[in-house]
This record gives structure tokens, sequence and C-alpha cells, in this order.
């Protein structure tokens, strides 16, 4: 300790050297010492200060992580990116949705036992129409239509949800997964019941305005008056004591349901009398309607069930619900309460992260990481700035202590004016360019001392060149930096969005926002539907002027039917606009981060065109279904085309039908016949007034669609049309305003389009980012380094360069003075490896340190890997291409447009079966099998050919709705937008388009066969009749005997009775037969249509091409027709993907790509340099004591 302590006492780093020709006094000997030990604390102080501020420096690095676990996932920063490697992932793989149903679709009640055991009608001829066992089993059998449909939409939705995919390039954290499965599921929870609501309700609305006849008797009964059935309406008496007319309104509130008994008396007719009503169950004029108004009170008690058994002649034993089961239904909730939500207890969703994580594989993360440098990292810059701190210090302390010396000398100093101060200072520095010399050594020659002044000037030159160069360098270069604003405005957000698309993210404080919040839609419904037309006040001014003595084709015989149709379609429109427009403000806006108010405004009008097409083609999909249903099956209408002409011949009672004059129903659904008003000019003259495009089809909701409202726009036409109907009241009604819309629109027009003139809307970007209310916006960007980081570094780098040159040029002149003295000899590199004095040991393993310490470094840690960011405008596709193949993976190019309709680079071409496109679809075959048909009277109900007609006009039909629905779904498509605001590749656009086209095959038919069940539900729960007396037939025996209505029998196909099922059928000719034309249809397979002597022996018609259909349809040939339509007819939807034009469209403005430098050859060197002069000092020092403690113990 004492040999270390005396060697600090005395150390002097600034003595004079041994060339030196001055003397140091004692009195500098002890200033220089005291500089010395200065000297040390400063230099001691300012490492230890430079490597605690350095430490404390905030730098960004990037972070890649390659296949990270879910761990690693959850683990990493807000800001990070995970590339998925499958982009597209259907909701089936990670969700699950299941419900459970009110506990009455699991009952006795709703099994064919129960209804085949009240089927009072297949087992007596019961006349008492307010009976229950007239209509129970028809109710029942639609309560069991409503589970089955329930459950089917259900499950529907369930597989449409499971088959849809997630588009998810990037891995979404669980929460924002989460917020999106839940905003999927919802709206399949509001939209599958309300949806079902309403089509019901619409269906029934167009049953009853229709005027079609149940076989029940329950809207209107058949009254004879020679030669023909007469219509009578009938009326109920509601439990509040009005008066319900089947002929004015849907259905009765609230009508008892009886059990009559039968009371003989003194005559020989028979009377009933009510014996029992049955508690919460309603009668009414359609089996549905009066279902939806009972409740299921009965059902839950054992002795009311056993009550109700007690009047079927059946010992079967039925057992009653349970009362006590947990349900959010009560025991006197109506049926219209328990349909309204799709019959469903509960719902039950399931969404398993490590499933979606696990079918996202990401295959990289990457994010941006800002921390302090770390003691390695300001140890490596304080070492560089090394050199640079001893040279500063020790000028300072030089100039202190001569300056300190200078002041306590006392000696006078020599008075010079300040011209002479000016003329020896020129000549000191003209003396000082000339003659310095920093490469000066003992004992040189004249050559020597003039090849050291040359070498000086080099390198004083090389220094300030590769200084500034550096320096220019250090302070232009950039590297990625990141920021964060704390609570920005919406100013500022837009402002950021704009400077940094690529890299701004500003989470939401509110991930999930309503549409109601965010979205104004106002529909503007057309004027008729404000209008005096719809009023029940014009509605009644035209029953006023009815009578029974008028013909079919007037106007006061349609009139009313027409404008309830009308009102109803208006009413309905609104109903179904505004539920829809419920559901639509009710979901949830899912951004768990803020987008752009262009991006923003985009998605949100993308969702509204979406919400307003699929809710108008909805509507529309069920009315053509409905007129599908009644036309294929050519169910009766009350007064339209079905007037019964009965006749008694030599056979027995028959009974024929006829229709509109000199058109057959049957076989052209297309009937028309102007309407109208005939009066009297004077009598027996008769004079007949055409009323404009109005016109009479074979059911009302034909020729009202045919019609337009050109007489309602015109007040001239309307005041005539009151003068000829001869009404007492006064005229007061306001026509249509023909500036507000066209008079020549067809009704069908208008209802196609839901009665909209408009769909005025307004989208609010600020609510959405009040809502949203980022708490913090971040961002990276390219920027340049701090100034301190900056000085540092060239401070470094200029330390490492100067010491650099000096030792290349000393190395160089030593070379040179060896070329001079000796020449070049092998002598002269052996010199180099000589070590026989100690000053060559201490420089030869000074340099090997150095070596072999930057090599080290350089291996390890020098090369810091940098993200390197190129940018390239307006692309052209070749150079696109050529980005692509060289930087797949970071390549984004921001598209000029954000959004590009389908259209402009998607083509679809629906393949259709083959039988929508044979013969068998033609009219020409419906009129052969019709003539067929009606050239043999003796053609039974069981023959294939008595329905003939039907099942290939519903075939057609079908074909026909198919293919509409197709193409305005795909035209739908080929509108929409297809939103992104980066160009896609070739690969990922395919990909996206091919799972989209399959989402969008499996999606479409859904409205259709949704509608298309309930459609056929509501009909065959209604006990609708046919024209071709398939179901149910007339007893005409009681008309002719007793004068009063005929009595409507059930038929039977295989021991299946119509009136438990109207699925019913027996084979015949190959196809099948049944209760209804379409419901055979649907379950007969094409297989006959593929053999002559099946479908035709007289080889009319030619068969199918049985090898092209197998070989090129999808569908097996035992399929039923049931299996086609539920894929709408489509064999396959073709479609090709312009890559040019959707490159066009897209028109890209600027492509970015990022590399990681791993390998940062600028930053590697520049960082060896810096360190460069710190290693050699350091290393000059070590190899100093090493060399000398080694020669101290040898």
């Amino acid at each position: 300790m004492s040999t270390i302590k005396k060697y600090f006492l005395n150390l002097n780093l600034f003595a004079l050297s041994s060339d030196s020709n001055e003397t140091q006094t004692d009195q500098q000997r002890r200033w220089n010492i005291i500089g010395t030990r200065v000297y040390l604390i400063l230099l001691t102080l300012t490492l230890v200060i430079l490597t605690l501020v350095i430490s404390l420096l905030r730098q960004t690095t990037i972070i890649i992580i390659k296949s990270p676990t879910r761990e690693q996932f959850d683990s990493l920063p807000v800001d990070a990116t995970c590339s998925c490697s499958q982009i597209s992932i259907p909701y089936g793989k990670f969700v699950s949705l299941n419900a459970s149903f009110h506990q009455v679709c699991s009952s006795d009640f709703v099994s064919d036992r129960w209804i085949k055991a009240i089927d009072f009608r297949a087992q007596s001829e019961l006349d008492s129409l307010g009976d229950f066992r007239a209509y129970g089993s028809a109710q029942f059998q639609i309560l069991a239509t409503f589970c089955r449909l329930s459950k089917s939409t259900i499950e529907y939705r369930r597989s449409s949800l499971f088959q849809s995919t997630i588009l998810s390039p990037q891995v979404l954290k669980k929460d924002d997964l989460q917020f999106h499965v839940k905003e999927v599921v919802n709206q399949v929870k509001l939209k599958a019941p309300k949806l079902f609501q309403s089509q019901i309700r619409l269906i029934n609305e167009m049953v009853t305005n229709n005027h079609l006849a149940t076989a029940l008797m329950s809207n209107f009964i058949y009254h004879y008056q020679s030669p023909k059935l007469n219509i009578l309406y009938l009326n109920y008496d509601e439990v509040n004591g009005n008066t319900c007319e089947c002929d004015n309104w849907l259905g009765c509130r609230k009508v008892l349901a009886w059990f009559f008994k039968i009371a003989p008396n003194s005559y020989t007719s028979t009377f009933y009398y009510p014996a029992w009503s049955i508690p919460g169950i309603s009668d009414g004029c359609l089996p549905t309607y009066s279902l939806l108004l009972s409740t299921l009170e009965c059902f839950y008690d054992q002795l009311c069930v056993d009550e109700i058994i007690s009047y079927f002649p059946t010992n079967q034993t039925f057992k009653a619900m349970i009362p006590y089961m947990q349900s959010i239904f009560t025991l006197d909730s109506d049926v219209q309460t328990i349909v309204a939500g799709l019959m469903i207890e509960q719902w039950m969703t399931y969404m398993s992260y490590d499933e979606y994580y696990q079918k996202c594989a990401p295959s990289m993360c990457n994010y941006l990481h800002t921390s302090r440098r770390g003691f390695v990292y300001a140890l490596e810059k304080v070492v560089s700035l090394l050199p640079s701190l001893i040279l500063m210090f020790e000028l300072i302390i030089s100039l202190a202590i001569r300056l300190i010396l200078k002041i306590k000398d006392r000696t006078p100093i020599q008075r010079m004016s300040f011209k002479n101060r000016l003329r020896s200072l020129k000549n000191f520095t003209e003396k000082i360019m000339i003659e310095l010399n920093i490469f000066k050594r003992d004992r040189s020659t004249h050559r020597e001392i003039r090849l050291q002044r040359y070498a000086t000037r080099i390198y004083i030159c090389l220094l300030i060149a590769m200084t500034s160069i550096f320096t220019f360098y250090t302070f232009l270069a950039k590297s990625s930096q990141s920021k964060t604003v704390h609570d920005p405005t919406e100013l500022q957000f837009s402002y950021l969005e704009k400077q940094y698309p690529r890299s701004l993210s500003c989470s939401c404080s509110s991930a999930l926002i309503p549409y109601s919040d965010i979205v104004k839609i106002q529909p503007q419904y057309h004027q008729l539907c404000t209008s005096d037309l719809i009023s029940d006040r014009w509605i009644k001014y035209i029953d006023d002027t009815h009578s029974a003595t008028q013909l079919p084709m007037d106007y006061r015989f349609v009139g009313s039917t027409y404008f309830k149709l009308l009102s109803i379609v208006c009413r309905l429109a609104n109903e179904t606009i505004t539920n829809a427009l419920d559901i639509f403000l009710q979901s949830q806006f899912v951004s768990s981060q803020m987008i752009s108010e262009e991006l923003f405004e985009k998605q949100m009008n993308s969702l509204i065109e979406d919400w307003k097409v699929t809710t108008l083609n909805t509507f529309k999909s069920t009315i053509q279904l409905i007129r599908q249903s009644i036309d294929g099956n050519q169910l009766i209408s009350a007064d339209h085309n079905f007037s019964p002409v009965l006749r008694r011949d030599s056979n027995g009672n028959l009974y024929e039908w006829s229709y509109l004059p000199e058109c057959d129903c049957i076989l052209n659904r297309s009937c028309l016949f102007p309407i109208t008003i005939l009066y009297f000019i004077e009598v027996p003259y008769v004079e007949e007034f055409t009323v404009p495009n109005i016109f009479r089809g074979c059911y009302p909701i034909h020729g009202l669609f045919s019609s337009t409202l050109q007489s309602f726009y015109n007040l001239s036409i309307m005041t005539t049309m009151h003068y000829i109907l001869y009404n007492q009241t006064s005229f007061d009604f306001s026509p249509l305003d023909p500036n507000l819309s066209s008079y020549t629109e067809t009704i069908e027009t208008l209802v196609n389009r839901m009665m909209i003139d408009g769909w005025p809307s307004n989208v609010s970007f600020a609510s959405y980012f009040n809502i949203c209310a980022p708490h913090a916006c971040s961002y990276q960007y390219q920027g340049r380094s701090d100034l301190f980081f900056i000085i540092a570094t060239i401070i470094s780098v200029f330390s490492g360069i100067s010491l650099g040159l000096n030792i290349i040029i000393q190395i160089f002149l030593q070379l040179i003075y060896k070329l001079i003295t000796f020449g070049l000899s092998r002598s002269i590199l052996r010199q180099l490896f000589t070590c026989d004095t100690q000053s060559r040991i201490i420089r030869r393993l000074h340099i090997l340190l150095v070596i072999c310490i930057l090599t080290g470094f350089c291996m390890f840690s020098a090369f810091t890997p940098r993200l390197v960011t190129v940018q390239v405008s307006k692309p052209s596709l070749p150079i696109y291409k050529n980005l692509l193949e060289r930087s797949s993976y970071t390549l984004e190019c921001s598209c000029s447009q954000l959004s590009v309709k389908h259209k402009s680079f998607l083509n679809i071409t629906p393949i259709f079966h083959a039988i929508c496109s044979s013969e068998f679809v033609s009219n020409e075959w419906i009129s052969y099998l019709f003539h067929k048909k009606f050239s043999d009277d003796q053609i039974p109900a069981s023959d294939f050919l008595y329905s003939a007609v039907g099942q290939f006009q519903s075939l057609s039909l079908i074909c026909q709705l198919s293919k509409e629905t197709v193409m305005d779904a795909i035209l739908q498509l080929g509108i929409s937008d297809f939103i992104n605001n980066q160009l896609l590749p070739f690969e990922v656009l395919h990909n996206r388009i091919e799972t989209m086209v399959k989402e969008f095959q499996l999606t479409m038919p859904e409205t259709f066969v949704n509608s298309f069940s309930i459609v056929r539900g509501i009909t065959n729960g209604n006990m609708l009749m046919s024209v071709y007396m398939t179901n149910w037939v007339m007893n005409i025996d009681h008309v002719f005997e007793y004068r009063h209505q005929p009595h409507i029998l059930p038929l039977t196909y295989d021991k299946c009775s119509c009136s438990s099922s109207a699925t019913c059928t027996s084979s015949s000719r190959g196809m099948l037969t049944g209760c209804y034309p379409l419901e055979a249809l649907l379950q007969s397979t094409l297989s006959c249509l593929y053999d002559q002597q099946c479908i035709d022996p007289t080889s009319t018609f030619k068969v199918m091409n049985m090898s092209s259909a197998l070989l090129t349809s999808r569908f097996a040939l035992n399929e039923t027709i049931q299996t086609l339509v539920n894929g709408l007819m489509v064999e396959k939807l073709m479609h090709t993907v312009s890559y040019e034009d959707y490159f066009e469209a897209c028109s890209p403005s600027l492509c970015v790509y990022s590399y990681v430098d791993e390998r940062n050859m600028t930053n590697a060197v520049t960082t060896l340099t810096g360190l460069f002069g710190g290693v050699a000092v350091i290393c000059q020092l070590v190899a100093m004591f090493i060399v000398k403690r080694m020669c101290r113990t040898s």
C-alpha cells in the first residue's frame, strides 16, 4: 500500500518530456503534481457521470420474435404486430353457439301422436265450426311447425356462422376477439327472432287479404245457391264484447275456444251447445293467428290435459308440461310472445382463444422497444469518449497550470504595441503551419523531419475531411423513433393520421360503440303510405259502394281489397324497417383501435348499404315465395280464382270450378283483365268506365302488383269515379302529387323497394371519436437522434479517427524510414515481429490486445439490427411484382382509393342445375300435362297426373326465383365495396376472394330457404285448400240433401291423412303425389326425368342427359328437390379475378417496405472507430502493466 500511495503522491502526468530543452522548477513540478491529481479526479468523475447519464438515456430498438408461443404473445406490448400464417379462420373452429328451447318443443303436444289423437276431422264429420275438435289439430301442427322452424332457423344460423370466417391478418388480442365474437353472436341473436316474427306477420296478412280458403271453414264458408256455392265470411264475438269480421281483419283478438255437445230436439235437425271452454286457447279466422293469441296454461295442468283428451275417441295418455321448470316465460305467456323469441330459453356461447391462436399460428411478431440504454452501452460510449476526454482535460489542466504559473511569475514583461503583437502572431502562425510536426521523434534527420511535416499535413487534412463527412452523416442519419401523444384531440388525431398512417396506433377506451350513437338513418316512404288512399275512411268509402251484385271485374268488387293490401304493405314495410333499424342500431361497432375518418365512413356506409339490401331482399323474397306457394299449389281464393258450379249427372254428384273468362289460372298465372265500373245512364242502357291501369288477376296480389296508381294522381279521374259510383259520402280526398313520384311505377316495383323513396343517413365521425376517446396515440417515425447522442458519437469517433490515423501514418513513416535506409528486404518484415526490447514487447502486446478486443466486440455486439425503410412512389404493376419478390412480408402499398367495387375486378357466373334449363320447366311441357290431365276426367287425386301441372309449375317458379335471388345477390355483391387501404398481393387477394365466394354460396340461400320454410309451414298449418283438391275435398252430398254448406273431408296418401300432416305422399308413375303439389315435388327426386318410359312414353319430350348430369352435377341423382332448393339450384359459382383491374382500381400511390439490416456496417464501423481510441489507451496501460510485471517477476 505504501508503494501505491507513494506512486500516486509523486505521479506527474504533466512533467516535461525528456527531449525538452526547458528546465522544470520545483514550483512547476509541484503544480504539475497538483494538476495531475485534479486531472485524475475530474476524469474519473466525468467518466462516472457520463456512464450514469448515458445508461439512463432511452433508445428505440426493433424486437423480432419468430413463431411466438401463446405465453410469449400475451407478454408482448400493445403495439406489437404479429402476422397470422392463416388469415381466414372459420368461426366454427373456435366458437360454440347453442340454444335451449321452450319445453313445449320437446313435449307430447308437438308429437305426431298428439296431433293424430286430436285430429277429429279424420275420424268424424264434425259440423260445428267453433268446436276445438275442428281446428285443434291444425293449431298444434302450427305449434310443432314453429318449434321445427325455430330449431332449423337457429341451426341454419349456427351453420352459417360456423362456416363464415374471420379475416385476421394480424393476431387479435383475447379481449378484442371476445368483443368481435360477442358482436357477431349478438347479431345472430337479434336478427333471427325479429326476422322470423316479421315474416310470420307478413305471410298471415297475405293469406288473409288474398282471401285464401282454409279447409277448416273458419274464415268463410260456402253456401249453396243453385247452381253455385256462394261465399259467406264469418264473424266472431271477442271476449271484450266486440265483433270481428274475417273479411276485414287478420284475426280476432281473443275468442273463447269451446267443446260442443250434441243436443237432439223434437226436429230432425241436430243442434250443438257449448260444453266446456278450454283455458288459454283462442278461436279465430285462421289457426295460425288464433294460436299466436292463445296461451299454453292448460297444458301445464294434467287435469286440464286429461279433460281435453276426454273429448276425443282415444285411450292414449299425454303428460302435461312441468310448471315449475325454470323459464324466461310465464305460464300465461301467449304463444306469440314465445315465438317472438324463437322459442329460445337460453343462448350458450363459448369462445376458445387457444383454438383461435392455434389456427392463426403467427409466424413472426415485431415491435419497437423503448428502454434505457444500459450499463454495457454506457461503458461502450465512455470508452469511446475516453481519448477525447483525456486530451480535453490534458489541454485544460496544462493551460490552467501555465496560467497559474504565469500569474505567480513576477518577472516584468516587456510591453508590445498592438501592431507588433499582430505581426508576432502572424509569424508564429506561419511558423506553426510550416513547422507543425506531430510525428516528431528524437534524432530525426532533415529528410525525416520533412517527411514528418508532410505526414502531419496529410493527417490534419484526412482528419478534418473524415470528421466533417461523419459529422454531416450523423446529423442527417435517421432511425426509427417512437412517440406518444396523451389524450389527443380530434384535430390532433387527424393530423397524426395524415402524417403517420402506417404506424399510428390509438387504443380506444371503449371498444364497443352502438351504431345508434354514430349513425342516423331516416327512411323516406312513398307518399302513398301517408296519403288518404290507405286510410280507413277511404277503404270504408269504397266498401260503401260494394254490393253482392257486382261482377268480379268491377272496381267496387276489388277496390277495397286492393287498398287494404296497400295499407298492409305500407304498415308491414314500416314495421319491418323499424324493427330492422332497431336491430341495426343496437349492433356494436367493434373498434379497439381508432381508425381514420375516411376508413370509418367507408366501413359504416358499406354496413348501412348491406343492411338496406338485406332488409329489402328479405321482404321481397318473402312476398315472392308467398306468391310462388299460392301459384304452385293453386290455393283457392274465395272470390277470385275459384267459383265452384255444382251439377248432378248420371255418374253422381260432381263439382267443377270456373276461372276468369278467356284465361285459365292453372295454365297461366299471369291472367290480367282491366277493371271497369258499370253504371246506368238511363235504364236499360249500361255504360262501362275503364279505370286506367288497374287490373284483376287470379289472386288479388297478382292484379294489384301489375297495376299502377296512375288514376289516383289525377283529381279529375277520381271525381269522375266518385260520380259514377253514386256514393253519397262527400268527396274530400286528396290525390297523389305527381311531382313527388312517378305515376307509371307498378305496385310491384314499389313493394320490391318496400315503399321507400330514399334512405338519407348521416355518419358522425366526431361522435365515434368522442366515444372511442383514445387516452394515448403512439406512432413511429424516422427521426434524428437527440443532440447529446450526436455530439457524444462525433467526439468518440473523432478520437478514434485521430488515433487510428496517427497510428497508420506512423507505421507508414516507419516503413518509409526503413526503405530509405535499408531498402526492401526480408529483415524489415522480420523486424515487425521481433520483440527484443521491453518497449517493443509492450507495443506488440498493445496491438494484439486492441485487435483481439475489437474483433471480439465486432463479432458479438458491434452489429445492432437496424430497420431500414424504403419508399417507392406510384409503382407500376411490374415494379410492384419485383418489390413483392424482394420483400413480400413487409411490403405495404397504400391505395389511392380506399375502397373499390367488387365488380371492378371480380366476375361471378352462376351455373344452375340442368333441370332449370330443361324442357320440364317450359310452358310447352306444362301445357302438355294440363291437356293430358283434363282429357281424362276419371284420373283420381292419387295419380301423379292429377297435380303434375302444379308440381312442374312449382319447379319452374323455384328455378325462376332461385335465378332471381342468385342474380340479385351477385349484383349486390358487385356493387358492394371491397374495403382495403393496402394493396393485396395476388395470392392473398385470390385466397380472400375464394373464401368470400365460398361464404357467399353458403349464406346466399339462408334468407330464401328460411322464408320458404315459414311460408310452407303456415300454408300447411292453416290447411289452405288447393284448387286441385289434392288435400281436402268437398262432400257435396250434403249440399243437395240439406241445402247448406258442403262438408270438407281430408284425403289420405299411404295411410297418412292430410288433416294431420301436409307432407303426406304416395308414389305414382315414378313420381310422388300428395296433399300439396309443392310438398310432393320437394320430396321427389329427378330420377324419373332421366327415364323416357317413366316421364313420357310417347317421346314427345326428351329426357335429360344422364351421363352429362352425373359428370357435372354436385347433386346425386337420388337427391330430393328439397336438397337442390336448399342450394338455390346452383351447381357452382364460376368466378374470375382480374388482378390487373384490381391493381388499376387500387392505384397505389406509395409502396413502402422495410427490412432488418442485421449486419449494419455503418453502425459497426462507427462503433468500432469510436471504441478504438479508448480501447487503445486502456490496452496500452494494460500491456505496460503486464510486461513490466512479468519483467519484474523474472
